[in-house]
């Protein structure tokens, strides 16, 4: 008889018997020749050891895991991106790979043989990693989130990272990208035309827990599909313009592009980005003004350019009566604002903002 505990290994015990009992769950599984035996191998489905001090490799017998489809090992002290991922890859059903905040300051493997041609979501997150975008990763085309962020990756981002068709969920951020954004990255179907799935099972676990920029822990999901869609490259080194393709993006909810290069207008086709709910273009090198057509993107409610070459006046309709002085400061605009003892509009300039 299967052991129920084999189809979904947690590590969260409420107790100290549960937690006796898990962490020897855990100990056994670390071995390498796995405590439950091979029949029980063809049913193990979801494991989540993350937060364990394992300081070691992944145990060669992780290839034998052929069921295995949910992969949680985000801190756990592990070495050996490389080894991992050759491991691994052998988990034929593996969809959810989380390695978050491990392999300190290795290099991200680009060994075109590696091969998950399954997988939907990959999170290597706050490693430090160097490197570049791993070309083997466009074979995965099944994949829907990514995530890279909190690294020193470098070289431009390929074109194809646009690819994907059912991608919805891209990070990029702190990372040391160079060149312009992907013109095809404004082409992603999944952020455009396509619905985002909901066919994953319901778990016991947070599988994916996501820090705002400052590192403070934010929400934790159980499911990849309530995830906001989000293009993130915020702290990178880009450059070049904001494409006006960009406006094609329909269903898109996060745009963060804040601290790059990135020069020229700011499109008005971003009010066509009917979704948007955050728009962060602060601390780059744009210019113009504030496209009077942002006012229809209803459901905005986190904007900034501050710190830019902007100049102009700042649109008053629409979500824009709502965001703070500091959303544009480090600019030239000027402000209408009402006086209400004289009933007419003045000028109120903002401060200017002299980048070194």
């Amino acid at each position: 008889m299967q052991d129920p505990a084999i189809q979904n290994i947690l590590t969260d015990p409420t107790g100290d018997e549960a937690e006796a009992q898990e962490d020897e769950i855990v100990k056994e599984l670390w071995e390498p020749e796995p405590w439950f035996g091979e029949e029980n191998e063809k049913h193990l489905h979801y494991v989540n050891l993350g937060r364990n001090q394992f300081d070691g490799h992944v145990p060669e017998s992780f290839k034998d895991f052929h069921s295995l489809s949910h992969l949680l090992l985000s801190n756990c002290s592990l070495v050996n991106i490389s080894s991992t991922l050759h491991i691994l890859q052998h988990c034929k059903n593996l969809t959810t790979l989380i390695l978050t905040s491990n392999f300190p300051g290795e290099i991200l493997p680009d060994d075109p043989s590696l091969h998950f041609k399954m997988l939907k979501v990959l999170v290597v997150a706050n490693c430090r990693l160097t490197g570049s975008m791993p070309r083997w990763l466009s074979k995965s085309t099944n994949l829907e989130l990514l995530d890279l962020s909190w690294n020193s990756l470098t070289g431009a981002i390929p074109d194809w990272t646009g690819g994907f068709d059912y991608l919805f969920y891209l990070d990029l951020s702190r990372n040391s990208f160079t060149g312009e954004i992907p013109k095809r990255l404004t082409t992603l179907r999944s952020l455009s035309s396509r619905d985002i799935s909901a066919d994953e099972p319901s778990l016991d676990f947070p599988i994916f827990q996501k820090t705002n920029e400052e590192g403070a822990r934010s929400l934790q999901y159980k499911h990849f599909f309530r995830l906001p869609p989000t293009i993130q490259l915020s702290q990178n080194n880009l450059s070049g313009p904001i494409w006006e393709n960009f406006g094609k993006l329909k269903k898109l909810h996060v745009a963060n592009l804040n601290g790059n290069r990135l020069s020229g207008p700011i499109p008005s086709s971003l009010s066509e980005m009917t979704s948007l709910e955050v728009l962060d273009l602060s601390n780059n090198r744009i210019s113009g003004s504030i496209p009077e057509s942002l006012q229809n993107l209803t459901f905005l409610s986190k904007f900034s350019v501050a710190n830019n070459s902007l100049s102009g006046r700042i649109p008053s309709g629409g979500q824009f009566q709502t965001f703070p002085d500091s959303s544009y400061e480090g600019n030239d605009f000027f402000l209408l604002q009402l006086d209400s003892m004289s009933s007419r509009y003045t000028r109120r300039k903002t401060t200017q903002y002299q980048r070194e």
